[in-house]
């Protein structure tokens, strides 16, 4: 969360989200195991026809807002794989939307989840905001902020690693 004290400060950090310089990145675990070790997923994301989702596909509406969202492979599991997720654009839902897409949804994602029995319980979303990297907007200096992995989300890992 990022919030600006001063209108200047407010006009610049926007300016940063809408180029895109801004570093986010997330700890994400899926169902399942991505096409590569890592890649790129380029689908517009545009309002679902039902209701209440977003979805990821081509191109297709005036609607849909281009989205590009990377990813590698941090450690895989059986069933599930720890990705390390960066996005470009910061569309609603993105990062749910298109790894549903790709057929291996978030784990814990019960709007974006397949209907499948429910092989990785966790008791939340597993999907983390762990960096965030920005020029402060008045003194033009690198700003990085880090947060580790709640212990609720450490704990669905040492489970899947068999520690827990």
């Amino acid at each position: 969360l990022v919030v600006a004290r001063t209108p200047a400060a407010f006009a610049n950090l926007k300016s940063q989200f809408q180029s895109h310089v801004v570093k986010k990145e997330y700890a994400v675990l899926i169902d399942g195991e991505p096409p590569q070790d890592e890649g790129t997923i380029r689908l517009a994301i545009g309002r679902s026809s039902s209701g209440g989702k977003m979805a990821a596909r081509p191109m297709s509406g005036e609607d849909d807002k281009d989205a590009v969202t990377h990813y590698r492979i941090d450690e895989k599991f059986p069933v599930a794989t720890l990705l390390t997720v960066r996005t470009e654009t910061g569309r609603t839902h993105q990062i749910r939307a298109h790894f549903h897409a790709l057929g291996c949804p978030v784990v814990g994602d019960t709007l974006y989840g397949l209907r499948r029995p429910k092989r990785l319980p966790s008791p939340r979303l597993f999907l983390h905001a762990k960096t965030l990297a920005f020029t402060h907007p008045t003194k033009d200096e690198p700003l990085e902020f880090h947060s580790p992995l709640p212990a609720v989300l450490q704990l669905v890992l040492e489970k899947l690693r068999g520690k827990g």
